[in-house]
């Protein structure tokens, strides 16, 4: 059956496809209940972090989903292409806690690492002050935008997967605390994702979730503001057991 939300609990159902079949697929080390949540649209999401925090769009041909906590699976309908798709994701997230050793920056570039960093990500035309931009820095780059930076914050801990680090500072004496709380989450492959919560452009007081996809080991990325805001740096040191 193919169900649409209408934006409460009443579902309108109409038939499936012929061609639909339906699977369940095991899980491992992750909760079934929080691989369901990824398909939601962001508005029937539910919490601010683990899985269900990071979106993917439901794959074409997806039909019908659920999790069942006692077997801990995920039983899904729709087409072939569909239901290998979620496996091929259930994959990558289905993975064993591991250690995640990042180093963290809050940095205030000046204006020759800001000039630095707009050559490599330019900014767009009339940008709302709350948009963020992102890129890898690689060797040389890493000095070119950060030399003559003000460190805000730093630390380099391990945490685990799907656990926020968290980052507190001050710009200036008398200034209320800043806090930023940033969650990895490990891919089969060994990179990890990167998300934390935002202001939402335009909409005052509501948070967005903001998310680097497939950062290897040893690989820097910073993101800024497009207004005059401080930057986050952050590299994937190392991977442990």
């Amino acid at each position: 059956m193919r169900a649409f939300s209408l934006g409460f609990s009443l579902l309108l159902v109409t038939p499936a496809l012929a061609a639909d079949r339906t699977e369940t697929i095991p899980l491992r080390f992750v909760r079934a209940a929080e691989v369901q949540e990824m398909f939601l649209p962001e508005e029937r999401a539910a919490g601010t972090g683990g899985l269900g925090a990071v979106k993917t769009a439901a794959p074409e041909g997806l039909v019908a989903w659920t999790a069942n906590d006692a077997t801990n699976s995920l039983t899904v309908t729709g087409s072939p292409q569909a239901i290998a798709a979620v496996k091929k994701i259930v994959r990558l997230v289905d993975v064993p806690a591991r250690q995640i050793h990042l180093d963290v920056r809050v940095l205030r570039l000046d204006a020759a690492g800001r000039k630095q960093l707009d050559e490599l990500i330019p900014p767009v035309k009339d940008p709302h002050p709350e948009m963020l931009r992102s890129t890898a820095l690689v060797g040389k780059q890493i000095e070119q935008v950060t030399s003559g930076a003000k460190v805000l914050a730093a630390a380099e801990l391990p945490t685990a997967n799907q656990h926020p680090f968290h980052l507190r500072w001050t710009e200036a004496a008398g200034e209320p605390a800043k806090h930023l709380a940033l969650t990895p989450r490990l891919n089969g492959d060994g990179s990890i994702n990167l998300t934390w919560p935002f202001g939402t452009p335009g909409r005052p007081g509501e948070k967005s979730l903001f998310t680097i996809r497939r950062i290897p080991v040893g690989q820097t990325v910073i993101v800024v503001p497009h207004a005059d805001g401080p930057a986050l740096m952050v590299t994937f040191k190392s991977l442990g057991q």
